[in-house]
């Protein structure tokens, strides 16, 4: 009947408002959610964007390291070369001397070290004696002279030897310094490779987080406007059956009371009758 009808919509409205509201709630979680992830992803992403760039920065300063190193290498090498080239003739140059002044009868002596012998040689020259010209094919000239010349040779050879030392030692300085620095710099870009490839692991599960959840959106979504679509069918006629049924209501009542009124009226005409049929036969 109209009333189990009616009934009947009502558990229908009931149960459809009751899952169409856990379903925005829901749907407010997953959008919550979300909106947490993409916030999440984003500031990461940034993250990875200057970790990135600090990776590059350390890279070329390494680059420009080793590049540097490289140069100065070469540099000390090449100066070490040269050096060695010039003593090589240098030497070459006195023992020249040497056996020049040896085939000329030129007694030399001893020879001290190149600068020792060059400072003897300026204690041993007067001070107000102009230079003599030097011209080796004078067998006259003094042996001191001669010494004093080898002496200059010398002593520049010794330059060169102390200049070559000292530019090993500043070679082995600048390398142990450059293994240090370069040391540092490739852990910190082994370090900062390591963090990205964690941001990037993080950041795709978090996309797939995101994806999921996306997911259960779509089908709360769908599920809520399938709610929708049976309440969209069912409510023209539930309506119609709630807001005609007082009308119907109002109408069976009095149908019913127009049926008790005839029934009491039907009785009541049978007992008036009764009693002038019994009047009557009373007087007869």
């Amino acid at each position: 009947d109209d009333e189990s009808r009616v009934k009947s919509c009502t558990d229908q409205f009931h149960e459809i408002d009751s899952a169409v509201a856990d379903l925005d709630w829901k749907m407010e979680n997953n959008n919550a959610a979300l909106d947490k992830l993409g916030r999440l992803i984003e500031a990461k992403g940034k993250e990875k964007d200057a970790l990135i760039e600090e990776m590059t920065k350390t890279g070329a300063d390494i680059k420009s390291m080793e590049a540097e190193r490289t140069g100065e290498n070469g540099e000390f090498t090449q100066a070490k070369t040269d050096d060695q080239k010039a003593i090589e003739l240098l030497e070459k140059a006195v023992t020249a001397l040497q056996a020049y002044y040896a085939k000329n009868g030129v007694e030399l002596g001893p020879l001290e070290g190149g600068r020792a012998a060059l400072v003897q040689k300026t204690r041993d020259d007067e001070p107000d004696e102009p230079a003599p010209e030097a011209k080796f094919s004078d067998k006259g000239k003094s042996k001191g002279e001669s010494k004093g010349i080898i002496a200059i040779l010398k002593t520049i050879i010794e330059d060169l030897e102390t200049e070559i030392s000292d530019g090993k030692k500043a070679e082995e300085s600048a390398q142990l310094s450059y293994e240090e620095r370069h040391g540092i710099a490739e852990k910190l870009l082994g370090e900062m490779n390591e963090t990205k490839i964690n941001l990037e692991s993080f950041v795709a599960q978090r996309k797939q987080d995101q994806d999921d959840e996306q997911t259960k959106l779509d089908g709360n979504t769908a599920e809520k406007k399938g709610h929708t679509d049976t309440l969209v069918g069912i409510k023209p006629s539930c309506t119609f059956i709630t807001s005609n049924l007082e009308d119907r209501t109002r109408k069976r009542d009095a149908e019913r009371e127009g049926l008790k009124t005839a029934k009491d009226y039907l009785a009541g005409m049978s007992e008036s009758a009764s009693a002038s049929f019994l009047q009557l036969r009373r007087k007869h």
